[in-house]
Formats: structure tokens, C-alpha cells, sequence
């Protein structure tokens, strides 16, 4: 499960951390983000198409600029729920990379560009699993359910496999 948040134009958050993993997609305006690793502040500015994993625990603030809208998820980790989602789904198991691309701590946030819609696949995520809960779901749809979420974790793998390609072929 997870939780959805819409946060939009001139919102300021103090320091916070969730016991969720958080992915936040930068759908139009700017975000500064301000986090700590290894208790030195890191900061960073993030753009229109833009996406943010921050990993559970992390301590971070975000200041919206004035047109700014941020779409959220949380995806509860309770107990490493989620990854062992990933490891018991036989696409990922025989897809490991994909499984430790989640899994691994570091770097505690992780910036993305949006190379492979995102941005859709999350509305489309959202919007299924209010309707679900609406119609009081059954098996299909929590079947349904999980290859939407699944394809939605690759959009987000490929990102990253795209940024490391964009690293290549710049050097």
C-alpha cells in the first residue's frame, strides 16, 4: 500500500523523515530539496520532469517555489514488505539488478529525469487504487494491481539505466 499526496504553490516542510520509501515527481515550478548525509547538508534544485527517491529515514526539507507542483507517493516498507514484494515477484527475482537498484541505502536520495513516463504511470497508479478502494476491490484487481505497480518500479529502473547511458556517452 501506499499514500498519495498532492502538494502544490509556495508550501514550505520543516526536517522530516518517513518510515516510508517516498518517490516524488516535480510536475511543474521548482523544489529545493536540503537533506543530510552523514550528518553534512546536501542540497539540490529540481526541475519540471524531474523525479526524487528518498530512501526511509533520510531526514529532508523541501521549499516549493511559487508554481510549483509536487506529486507524492509513500510506499509503506513496513517490516521490508516492499522489497519483499520485489524478491518473491518472478520477474525480479531472475531481475536482481532491478531488486537491489530499490533495495540499496546509498545514495540516500537519488534524482532522476523522467525518460520513461512517470509521470503517467504514477496518475494511472493513483487513480486504479482509488478505485479499488472505492468498489471494494477483488483477486483481478489486486492482480491488476500489481503488474500496474510493477511496470510503474521499471518506469523508474529505466530512468536510472538512462541517466547512467546519458553519463557514458557525455565522457
Amino acid at each position: 500500500t501506499f499514500i498519495y499526496r498532492m502538494h502544490e504553490k509556495g508550501m514550505k516542510m520543516d526536517y522530516h523523515s518517513h518510515n516510508e520509501i517516498e518517490i516524488a515527481y516535480v510536475v511543474e515550478g521548482k523544489v529545493e530539496l536540503q537533506y543530510f548525509n552523514k550528518k553534512k547538508l546536501s542540497k539540490s534544485l529540481l526541475l519540471p520532469e524531474q523525479l526524487l527517491l528518498i530512501n526511509k529515514n533520510v531526514v529532508h526539507k523541501l521549499k516549493f517555489h511559487a508554481d510549483t507542483t509536487l506529486m507524492v507517493l509513500e510506499i509503506e516498507d513496513v517490516k521490508n514488505k516492499f522489497i519483499e514484494f520485489l524478491q518473491t515477484n518472478d520477474f525480479y527475482k531472475e531481475n536482481t539488478k532491478i531488486i537491489n537498484f530499490f533495495k540499496n541505502r546509498e545514495p540516500l536520495i537519488k534524482t532522476l529525469y523522467d525518460t520513461a513516463s512517470v509521470n503517467e504511470k504514477m496518475k494511472y497508479l493513483i487513480d486504479f487504487e482509488k478505485r479499488i478502494k472505492e468498489s471494494g476491490g477483488d483477486d483481478l484487481q489486486s492482480i491488476e494491481f500489481d503488474i500496474y505497480f510493477s511496470d510503474f518500479l521499471l518506469s523508474i529502473y529505466k530512468c536510472y539505466l538512462n541517466r547512467n547511458e546519458q553519463k557514458n556517452t557525455q565522457q
